[in-house]
This record gives C-alpha cells, structure tokens and sequence, in this order.
C-alpha cells in the first residue's frame, strides 16, 4: 500500500461492476444462449443488460466513479468507464492513490436487477448465474486477497441451494453474505422469519457476517419509479423503508401541549415542527404531503415559514437547525 496514513481505511460499500460477458463467457455451455447480456436496445439507443425476457440497466449505469457528467448519464461503455470499476489491478492502484485498504465488495447487476434474475423460469439457470458471479468475484479479489472482503451473493429464493453455496463459497474465500430487508416483496418470508434460520446458522457456524444492502430486493416497479425520480432532480425513497421513518419520526414527537407551556424554537408552530423534521429527515415536499395528508402547496407554505422564521435560506441549512435544537 502507497498510502502514507498509518490508519487502515476500510471501504465497507463499494461495488464491482460485472464485465459484459461475465455470463455468456463463464457459464456453463447449455446454459450460455439463455444466460445474462448485453445487447443494444434500438428505443434507447444504449448498450443494456438483457436478463430473461427483461431489458434492464443500462451497462454503464453502476460505473459512474470519474464519469464526467452528472447523472442519469452514464459511461455508454464500460470501455467508456473507469478501468478500476471492474479491473483489479487498476482497482488495487485507485485504492493506494486514495489511502483505503481494503474494500468490501458488493454486486451491482446481480444484486440491483435481482428481479430478473428471480423471473427466470429455470431453477438451474438461475443457481448458475449466482455460482458464475461468485466464481468471478473470488477470482478477482485473488489479485490482492489481503485488500478485499468478498461476499457470497446467494439463491435466497432457493434455502437448500443458499446453505450449499455459502457452505462452497466459504472454501473459496468469501468471508459475509450479501442479504435484503425486503424478501417480502417476492413473496417469500421477511427477513427475521424463523425460515432463514439454517441460513443463519450455517453463517454463525462460519464465522461469516450478514451484510444488507439498500438497494438488493426492490422490485422492477420500483426500480423503474427511482430512475424516473432521479432523472426529474427529485429524492427517492424506497416506500417500506419511507413509511417506517415517517412512523418513526412522528412516533418521536413529543407532545406540544395546547397551553403556552412549552416554547418551540422560533415560534414555530407544533405542525412547522412536525414539517421541519421531516425535511431533516430527507423527505420531499411530496413525500411531506403524503405522510401529513396535506396539499403539496399547503407544505410548500410551512417550508416558507419555517425559513422565514429559523433565517434558513435552504433545506440543508433547516436541516442543521433541526438537529441543532434537538429537532432530529
């Protein structure tokens, strides 16, 4: 390492970009017409990812690092891209020029576009796209063992299948397990269910973590309002992780009794409270109206007033307040 800090900096999330013929090249033979690809969609005029009947993310859309643009673009390419994206080699000389040490790899096309994977109808098929990636992911961490914590990506839809991979994965080197908060969207039992047990226990056993991920589990639906989100300029959140920091935040709230016994900051009011700590807690105006069952243009005016009254000029500066004065 050519760093100079004395201290070991851990990367705990960074991601490896799958190489465009991860699957057509690596996965067994019989399986190779109807594996993952790329091919080029004439509607967008972009190189996609093609998994089962379902056109997904476009190929350079998780290898933004040094891209010059802002996104949604992204490099058409991965010949367009960063090198240290999906080379390791290049990966280990970035690390070095930036001070970090070692890096927890996480999945990008298996793990985000885990819908179309869990859509295939061949039980076979799928198991071997999860076994080729953790083939591939071993492989590249080989390069610098010492610098990379690799996670076992598993066939969650499968129990008996995800025991023997993490068991086959542990031999190779993998030393956590890439997991969701959000099974039940598939239809298969929430993450504490008693159902994952044997999962669990094999990892105890092997000394191995559980590692979730925010983005592993959402469903197509989903994915799809995110990116039309983000392209508008506008946050987006996941809606069961949205709905349960709502609950938590007005759950928190103190009660403002009706008397003038308690001064709010300001004097602001008991509902430009409620609306301040939902901005602190990186709601939209949208997201706001929603959880307050107002109008768009009724927390538009709170937000006004709040600034008008903290001297916030903009959401970052209402957002420090708000944890300033024990607000959030």
């Amino acid at each position: 390492m050519t760093g100079t800090t004395e201290l070991r900096v851990i990367d705990a999330d960074t991601h490896l970009t799958e190489p465009v013929d991860l699957w057509t090249a690596r996965i067994p033979a019989r399986f190779r017409d109807a594996a993952p690809m790329v091919r080029f969609d004439e509607a967008s005029g972009s190189w996609r990812w093609v998994i089962g009947d379902r056109w997904c993310s476009m190929v350079g859309n998780y290898s933004m690092a040094g891209w010059k643009e802002f996104p949604p673009s992204c490099p058409p390419t991965l010949a367009d891209a960063d090198p240290a994206c999906y080379d390791a080699r290049a990966r280990v000389a970035h690390m070095d020029a930036q001070g970090i040490y070692a890096q927890v790899l996480y999945p990008n096309v298996i793990a985000f576009e885990g819908h179309a994977f869990m859509a295939m109808g061949d039980s076979e098929l799928k198991l071997a796209c999860v076994r080729t990636y953790n083939d591939y992911v071993s492989e590249f961490a080989s390069f610098a063992p010492e610098r990379f914590v690799v996670l076992t990506t598993m066939p969650f839809w499968d129990l008996d299948a995800s025991v023997a991979e993490l068991r086959r994965c542990h031999a190779m080197g993998h030393r956590g397990v890439l997991w969701a908060a959000t099974f039940d969207k598939h239809g298969l039992p929430d993450f504490p269910d008693r159902h994952w047990d044997p999962v669990y226990a094999v990892a105890e056993d092997l000394g191995m973590s559980i590692s979730f991920h925010v983005g592993v589990g959402n469903t197509a639906e989903e994915i799809e309002q995110a990116i039309r989100a983000l392209a508008a300029g506008q946050t987006h959140l996941d809606p069961a992780v949205q709905q349960r920091l709502v609950t938590a935040v007005l759950d928190s709230a103190s009660p403002v009794p009706s008397t003038g016994a308690l001064t709010l900051p300001d004097d602001l009011t008991p509902r430009e409270v409620e609306v301040l700590k939902l901005i602190a807690a990186g709601l939209s105006n949208a997201d706001i109206a929603e959880a307050l069952v107002v109008s768009a243009a009724t927390v538009k005016t709170h937000i006004n007033r709040i600034f008008y009254k903290t001297g916030a000029r903009d959401r970052g500066q209402a957002v420090r307040y708000a944890y300033e004065h024990g607000l959030a």
